[in-house]
């Protein structure tokens, strides 16, 4: 269970980086809140727990300066 949550963490990384590539945010962000939230509840140790949300916290920091950022340039 835990390999297979880190995987789709890891690739949810990996099509955020692209989708942000292309300039489309879309529902990126719902999704890697959903992912986090899995992740504070997975049978994790806590050092393991805390490098997946700080992944995870990190691409939602990507996603919200990408939503500004697009928002910016649309005013």
């Amino acid at each position: 269970m835990t390999g297979e949550l880190e995987h789709r963490v890891r690739q949810a990384l990996l099509d955020a980086r692209q989708t942000l590539a292309l300039g489309e945010v879309g529902t990126l962000g719902d999704r890697l809140a959903r992912l986090r939230s899995e992740v504070e509840d997975a049978p994790y140790v806590d050092d393991e727990r805390r490098r997946l949300l700080e992944l995870c916290d990190a691409a939602l920091k990507r996603v919200a300066w990408a939503e500004k950022q697009r928002r910016a340039t649309r005013e």
